[in-house]
């Protein structure tokens, strides 16, 4: 995570919009990014919480701050993020 993602985040989380884990995410699936991304960036740009590592390819989903919102897995255009 570079210095802005990081002060965007904090910025967030100081406002009470981004929560590192929910207390029900146990009941939530998990979402995963398969071999079959391409790394449009198109869930990283969509993600409401900025759980996704875009560093490499295929990108990753961070799951202690993703909030199983499933955002990602309706926008993704090559079908990459399954659910769990």
């Amino acid at each position: 995570m570079n210095r802005r993602e990081f002060l965007k985040r904090a910025v967030l989380i100081s406002a009470g919009i981004l929560f590192c884990r929910q207390s029900n995410a146990a009941a939530l699936p998990n979402y995963f990014i398969t071999d079959k991304c391409v790394g449009c960036e198109t869930c990283y740009n969509e993600c409401p919480h900025q759980a996704i590592d875009n560093s490499n390819v295929p990108l990753k989903i961070n799951q202690d701050w993703c909030s199983h919102c499933g955002h990602c897995y309706e926008v993704c255009p090559h079908d990459a993020i399954v659910k769990r």
